[in-house]
C-alpha cells in the first residue's frame, strides 16, 4: 500500500531530476497536484536538503541526491573492482566505456570513462541515466542471460520506441539477437539507440555465475579500427572484473 505523501514527494523528485530551475506552477502542472500540496512537499524537501530555490524562486535538486545515490553505487560489489579495468579499457581503445546495472526493466549507468583526447564523450549517457535494455549493447549483454519468462516480462513492461530505423521492435528478433549474444559472449548494438554509433557489450558475472552488470564500449561508425580489436579488449576486461568477483570459467 502506497503512502500518498511519500509517493507524491518521490514523483516531484523525479520531475526535478528531469529539469533544473522549475517554477512552482511548472511542478504543479507536471505533478498534477494542487498548488498548496505541491508547495508543502517542496518546502519539506527543501528543509531536508534535497531541494533548493534560486533567487527567482525556481526549484532544483541539490547534490544531496547525488550523495545518497553515490553511496548506493559504492555499495555495489563490483563498482570499485571494475573502475580500474574500465579506465584502462578506455585508454587502450581511446573510446568511451560504460558500466551499468539492471534497474527494473532498464539499465542504469553507474560509471563511465572517456579518455581526454577523444571526442567520443557520449553526453547522452550521463551517470545516473537510464536506458532501455532491448536496444543497447550493455542492456542486451544482461538480457541475454535472463530467463525467457523474465525477458518477456521486461519486453511487456517496456515502451517499445523506434529510436532509429535499426531499433528492434519485434520480440522474436530480440530473442534471435540474444541467442547470438550468448553464443559469442558479447552483444552488438548497431545504431539501434543512437545514430552514428556501434556499441559492444559484455556481461559481468559473480561467484554464483549470475550476471550482475555489464560494460560497453561506444565506437563512432567512422572509426576504421578492426572490430575484433574492440571485441577482444572488452571481453578480456569483463573476464577480469568477473574473476575479481569470484567467477570461475568452466
Amino acid at each position: 500500500m502506497l503512502v500518498q505523501s511519500i509517493d507524491r514527494a518521490m514523483n516531484i523528485l523525479e520531475i526535478l531530476s528531469q529539469g533544473n530551475n522549475l517554477s512552482l506552477a511548472e511542478v504543479c502542472k507536471k505533478s498534477k497536484l494542487h498548488k498548496t500540496t505541491t508547495f508543502r512537499i517542496l518546502h519539506s524537501l527543501k528543509e531536508n536538503g534535497y531541494v533548493k530555490q534560486n533567487k527567482k524562486g525556481q526549484y532544483s535538486l541539490t547534490y544531496k541526491m547525488f550523495r545518497v545515490g553515490n553511496r548506493v553505487v559504492q555499495s555495489i560489489d563490483f563498482a570499485q573492482p571494475a573502475k580500474s579495468h574500465i579506465t584502462k579499457l578506455a585508454v587502450e581503445t581511446n573510446q568511451t566505456i560504460h558500466l551499468v546495472i539492471r534497474d527494473g526493466n532498464q539499465i542504469l549507468y553507474i560509471d563511465k570513462f572517456s579518455p581526454e583526447n577523444t571526442s567520443n564523450t557520449m553526453e547522452w549517457s550521463k551517470i545516473g541515466r537510464r536506458a532501455p535494455m532491448h536496444c543497447t549493447a550493455a542492456g542486451k549483454a544482461i538480457l541475454a542471460y535472463c530467463s525467457e519468462e523474465d525477458i518477456l516480462n521486461i519486453w511487456d513492461q517496456t515502451d517499445i520506441i523506434k529510436y532509429t530505423a535499426r531499433t528492434i521492435i519485434n520480440v522474436d528478433s530480440l530473442f534471435d539477437n540474444l541467442k547470438l549474444t550468448r553464443k559469442n559472449g558479447y552483444s552488438v548494438e548497431y545504431e539501434e539507440y543512437e545514430l552514428g554509433l556501434y556499441c559492444i557489450g559484455t556481461p559481468i558475472f559473480n561467484s554464483k555465475k549470475e550476471v550482475v552488470g555489464a560494460i560497453s564500449i561506444s565506437i563512432p561508425l567512422n572509426d576504421d579500427t578492426p572490430r575484433s580489436f574492440y571485441i577482444d579488449k572488452i571481453k578480456d576486461a569483463s573476464k577480469k572484473i568477473s574473476k575479481k568477483l569470484g567467477y570461475e570459467i568452466d
